[in-house]
């Protein structure tokens, strides 16, 4: 599953980008190694926000909601 999930640096710098610009997240941090991606966010409103960055991997990914 991980190789599915793989991203280039510019891909997780733009998903940080555009998850800063939301409302939602106060702040974000993204480490992507080898063998994992660890998202870390702080919001008020987390069920929102996990929508939302759920919707941002999707699209960058090219995966479907189920195989997230």
């Amino acid at each position: 599953m991980r190789e599915k999930f793989s991203m280039t640096d510019e891909v997780m710098e733009r998903i940080s980008k555009d998850m800063r610009k939301s409302p939602l997240v106060k702040e974000i941090a993204i480490l992507n190694t080898c063998n994992r991606l660890e998202i870390y966010i702080i919001s008020d409103k987390i069920d929102e926000t996990v929508d939302v960055i759920t919707d941002q991997l999707r699209t960058y990914s090219k995966l479907s909601a189920d195989e997230l």
